[in-house]
């Protein structure tokens, strides 16, 4: 099938989208809620093949640009979100300048004519913060796909291309994308009450079951050549750590182009909180802030820490001190260097000292 015969087949189908949308809506709501999950709410969101724009508005952009080579589905999308931006726009001949936080290609790869010049392309609208989500189907699935088609279940597509997981981090990367994650999503597309939920809640996330998943879930990156320095917030939830308070931020290494320190104590019974407040005035030199917690939990301190901070990246400390503070600027450097997204450190890596951690503390880092 020619490039043509594709735009041909997707106008044409364009005016029953809607109705078969709506007969698979179970499998449409789930691919919303992965989607908000990894784009937060506010962002600057392109979606590339963006359909009747139902996708681009369910993870709540600040601004929303949706992009679709079909001229009636464009139009049905201008109506039903007026607050979004739509255009008629190919992605192999990508024409828009502007750049964007996200960028969202979802059940696309496969009906795409020139995958590596659509790569190209969005490499342009990228900044070096912005991340690309990708839903493709498994091939897996290409039976049962078929079958579903030849039964009426859903719409007769044109060919596919039924790429991989590799085969598509092999494309992003020639065109300097770094692949970040990838998920494995539904297991059961049809909603049955009860099974579904089971099957797509438990049943999907188990090792080798999650090879059988009818969705990957792809998040990729563009390649920053040159590194550079970064902002950092470092969060420090406390309870009951009064003596460790200024060993903190003593042993905190400088490192980054702008550093802060925002204490987070969370309802201590000693005097937490008035030696976070005393460490800010000894120690005017240093970017400190100290607030209390306003709910409940280690999590929501340090979430509310995070709501504050100002710094482009944000780390945590524990305030027990643990973890040595003088090591923050090896987990910095590896950020900085592309190294990863998110980093985590593991005290299990060199032996503990005698009765350093509880027996249920071992485990629950272990499970982690």
């Amino acid at each position: 099938m020619q490039k043509e015969d594709i735009k041909e087949f997707f106008e044409r189908t364009a005016v029953s989208r809607a109705k078969w949308k709506r007969r698979n809506s179970y499998y449409h709501r789930s691919l919303q809620k992965y989607f908000s999950l990894i784009i937060p709410e506010q962002s600057r969101v392109i979606e590339i093949g963006c359909g009747l724009g139902d996708l681009l508005n369910a993870v709540k952009p600040g601004y929303g640009v949706g992009i679709d080579f079909s001229p009636t589905v464009i139009g049905q999308a201008k109506k039903k979100y007026p607050d979004l931006q739509f255009y008629v726009e190919d992605a192999e001949e990508l024409r828009i300048s502007e750049t964007f936080d996200y960028i969202i290609l979802s059940d696309l790869a496969g009906c795409l004519w020139d995958i590596q010049t659509a790569f190209r392309n969005i490499r342009k609208i990228c900044h070096p913060q912005t991340r690309v989500v990708i839903s493709n189907f498994s091939f897996f699935w290409e039976p049962l796909m078929i079958l579903g088609e030849n039964l009426g279940l859903k719409l007769k597509q044109p060919r596919q291309n039924w790429l991989s997981t590799a085969d598509l981090e092999a494309l992003l990367s020639h065109e300097e994308f770094q692949l970040i994650t990838t998920q494995r999503k539904i297991l059961l597309p049809l909603n049955i009450p009860g099974v579904s939920w089971f099957c797509n809640n438990f049943l999907a996330n188990l090792p080798l079951v999650n090879r059988l998943n009818l969705v990957n879930l792809i998040v990729a990156r563009p390649l920053v050549p040159e590194p550079a320095e970064y902002s950092v917030s470092i969060i420090i939830p406390a309870r009951n750590e009064f003596g460790n308070i200024e060993n903190a931020i003593k042993r905190i290494p400088m490192f980054g182009s702008f550093q802060e320190i925002i204490f987070v104590e969370w309802h201590s019974s000693d005097q937490t909180l008035e030696e976070m407040l005393r460490i800010q005035q000894t120690y005017p030199e240093k970017e400190i802030r100290a607030l209390r917690q306003t709910g409940k939990g280690k999590g929501n301190a340090v979430q509310e820490g995070f709501d504050i901070a100002r710094g482009d990246i944000l780390m945590i400390l524990d305030a027990d001190l643990t973890t040595p503070p003088e090591d923050m600027d090896k987990f910095y450097r590896a950020l900085q260097q592309n190294k990863g997204e998110f980093i985590n450190g593991c005290r299990l890596v060199y032996p503990l000292e005698k009765e350093s951690m509880r027996s249920l503390n071992f485990l629950a880092n272990k499970f982690f």
